[in-house]
This record gives structure tokens, C-alpha cells and sequence, in this order.
């Protein structure tokens, strides 16, 4: 919420406008819906800088008014609304007989379809000339530590690679676990095959270390079910044995295992072999990221990058039920996990390992790389634009489009025909 207030406040600067925020939640644990109050706020705010004159203030406050409902409150000093028109503001593109010059466009009233879609509403006080106020009320949950804990576990960090090491021997696992520290991994660790492949589909490590003989399902096993999962079949594989012949190794090779150790091993063997995989990884996710920010006039656009062009096919699947519901601007993570067959931890963490993008990023980027098109072949202004791909606000979008491209969509060169 902070950074959209100071997104606002060089053009509340520009007017003299006095842009003030208060923050009253004091439950330190509070969880909202972020996407939707920076829609909203984005909307309201926009609408406040513009019909707030000079000298005016604007001020938002958070508080919790009830047990499980946050209340924001948007109130401006600006020319205010008649109150014949009250009642008319979140009708679409709906415009005032006393001023036809200011409508209120869809905005409002995509505000209004996105707080009730979420089990809010919002009202509205204003008087003529005295300014306005907006009151949105959105169901919030709140958690215990206990809770936090938990999920905190099931959403293990993304600064640390996560290393999986599935061993029956309790002192290898030590031992491992030992070396792996010292570097700073996070250790998740699996007593035996069944439970390595467990851990391994509900955490998704960036890397998984397995013994080969093991009880129940031995680590040929364990490979060829990791590898032919869609949740885990990118996951670099570190098989460890004491099996040193060469059919042993071609065996595990040809399960799908990256990377074939023999015990004994050194710990210093050990981390080079962690190291490369991560560094071909970030390499892989540097190449894709560099590629998808391709400047615009320097790319045809329909192949504007590998974004919208990758030949991954499970991220080409992703992309392409984003695509399927461009417009829908309520299309949340969920629904596209869902949509894979996955849950929304292991879409996150899949998307992470293979592209370097969270998976509220990666569709993000795909609106944006889409709007793009739309802007340079002319098939759209930037209010049409924004819409058709999922931005209920114009301002929203031209921030969103900025910090991906790093220039406004109203300086997108149109390509030749």
C-alpha cells in the first residue's frame, strides 16, 4: 500500500496536493487480497489526484473495523459529486448532465465488480465542492503464529536453494546435511524412497539428492517418478551409490538422474556438483528473462519474445490458459494452478526453477507482452489496451508497463506495415 502512495505522490506534488497515509491495523498477522487493493487504491487514487484542486488534501486510511473485514477509506477535498449523480457513479461510463466533460469510465464500476467479487462493497459519501469519500470494506483472514509457522514451512524460501535429501541412513543424512548448511541451502530431508517423493511433489527443491538402495522404492525408482511427474519433472536429480560400475551408472542416467556420485565422495566434489546445477539454472532463467525484455522496436511483434514464445511446454501451457482469459482481470493464481493440475505452491515454485518468475509475474508479463502487440500494431489505445488484458486501471497499467519495459505505453513505436 505504501508503494502505490508514493507512486501518487509526485502528481499530488505537481497540484500542491497534501497525499497522506494512516495505517491503524495493528494485528501484526492481517491477510488481504494485495492484487485487489492495489487495483482499487490505483483506481480511487487516480480519480482523487484528478478532481482535487490545488492547496486540496487526499487521505487513505486502513484500519479493521470488524473481526475478519479490513476497511479503507479514500477521502478527497475535490469538487465532490452532486448527489442526484451518487447513486449513478459505478455505472459504466456514466457522465453527469451538470458536467458531461467527466465521466466516470469503467473504472468505478470495475471497482465496484472487483470488491463484490471478493466478498466486499464500497460505498460512497460526497457532497458538492467539499470533496469525497470512499469506504471499501474487504474480507481479511487473520492467523496465528502457529498457522504462520506452518505455511512458512510449506513456502520455503526462494533466496536459499531448497535441497531434498532422500537417504535411510540416518548419519549420511548427517553427514550431507552437514556440508549443505555451511553454504547457506535449506536441508529438507526423507527417510526412505516413499517419502522423498512426498516431500519432493508438496516442497519442489531446486535440487534432490537420493541414495540408490534403499528399502520400499529404491532411487531409480524414486527418479523415474520424479521424472515422469509434471510438479517434478524439472528437478535436478543427484544420485548417490556405492555402486561404481559403469552399468550402475548408465542404469541411473537413464532414469532421468542429472548427476551420478559415488560414495565415497568429498564434500568438496559434493558442492561443485550443487553449484554447477544452480549456476546452468540461473543462467537458463538470465537467458529467458533477457530475451522476454527485448526492446519492442527491435523485435517483430508477433514473435515479440520467449515469453510468448518459449518451447517449454509446460510453461507454453501456462501461458496459454492466461491467454485464455486475457481479459479477466479476476483470473487469479488459483484458477491457473487448477487449471495445471497443480496447487498454487507448486505452480510458484515450478515457475521459479524453470523461468526465474513467480507465477503472479509470469502472468503479468504475458498481459503485458500481449498489450504490446496490441499498442504497436495499432489494434488498441492504451485505455483499450489495458482493458483488453486484464488491467481494470489505466494507471495500473502504465506503472505495471513501465517497470516491465521501462517506458510508458504512450511511447510505444507502431510497426510498419
Amino acid at each position: 500500500t505504501g508503494e502505490i502512495i508514493a507512486y501518487f505522490q509526485p502528481l499530488a506534488n505537481d497540484k500542491k496536493i497534501k497525499l497522506s497515509f494512516e495505517n491503524n491495523l495493528q494485528q501484526p498477522h492481517i491477510f488481504f487480497d494485495k492484487d485487489v487493493v492495489e487495483k482499487v487504491l490505483f483506481n480511487l487514487l487516480s480519480n482523487a489526484v484528478k478532481f482535487t484542486q490545488e492547496q486540496g488534501n487526499i487521505k487513505v486510511t486502513l484500519q479493521k473495523v470488524k473481526e475478519n473485514t479490513l476497511n479503507i477509506t479514500v477521502a478527497d477535498t475535490g469538487i465532490g459529486i452532486a448527489t442526484k449523480d451518487i447513486k449513478h457513479i459505478f455505472e459504466r461510463f456514466y457522465k453527469s448532465e451538470e458536467n458531461n466533460k467527466q465521466g466516470t469510465g469503467i473504472g468505478l464500476s470495475l471497482v465496484k465488480e472487483l470488491i463484490e467479487l471478493h466478498g466486499g462493497n464500497i460505498s460512497v459519501n460526497s457532497e458538492k465542492n467539499k470533496g469525497t469519500t470512499f469506504i471499501i470494506e474487504l474480507p481479511i483472514e487473520t492467523k496465528d503464529e502457529h498457522a504462520i509457522a506452518s505455511e512458512a514451512a510449506e513456502n520455503i524460501s526462494d533466496e536459499n536453494p531448497n535441497i531434498l535429501i532422500v537417504e535411510d541412513n540416518a548419519e549420511m543424512i548427517t553427514y550431507i546435511a552437514s556440508i549443505l548448511k555451511k553454504e547457506n541451502y535449506t536441508i529438507i530431508e526423507a527417510n526412505n524412497g516413499n517419502e522423498g517423493l512426498q516431500q519432493a511433489q508438496a516442497q519442489i527443491p531446486d535440487i534432490i539428492i537420493t541414495d540408490v538402495m534403499m528399502p520400499d522404492m529404491d532411487g531409480y525408482t524414486l527418479t523415474t517418478k520424479l521424472k515422469s511427474d509434471i510438479a517434478t519433472n524439472h528437478i535436478p536429480v543427484m544420485m548417490l551409490t556405492a555402486k561404481s560400475s559403469l552399468e550402475s551408472r548408465i542404469e541411473g542416467l537413464e532414469t532421468g538422474a542429472d548427476i551420478y556420485l559415488t560414495k565415497p565422495f568429498v564434500a568438496k566434489e559434493l558442492l561443485l556438483q550443487i553449484k554447477n546445477l544452480l549456476a546452468t539454472q540461473k543462467r537458463l532463467h538470465e537467458a529467458y528473462q533477457r530475451t522476454a525484455v527485448a526492446k519492442p522496436s527491435e523485435v517483430v511483434a508477433e514473435t515479440r519474445s520467449t515469453i510468448l514464445n518459449t518451447n517449454d511446454k509446460f510453461v507454453q501451457q501456462v501461458i496459454e490458459q492466461v491467454l485464455l482469459r486475457l481479459n479477466d482481470e479476476n483470473f487469479s493464481i488459483e484458477e491457473l494452478a487448477e487449471k495445471v493440475f497443480l496447487s498454487r505452491t507448486q505452480l510458484h515454485r515450478k515457475l521459479k526453477a524453470l523461468t526465474g518468475l513467480t507465477a503472479s509475474q509470469l502472468m503479468r508479463s504475458v498481459r503485458l507482452e500481449k498489450a504490446i502487440v496490441l499498442l504497436q500494431t495499432n489494434a488498441a489505445n492504451v485505455t483499450e489496451a489495458a482493458y483488453q488484458t486484464g488491467f481494470s486501471s489505466q494507471s495500473y497499467f502504465s506503472k505495471c508497463f513501465v517497470e516491465h519495459f521501462g517506458f510508458a505505453p504512450s511511447e510505444v513505436k507502431k510497426v510498419k506495415t
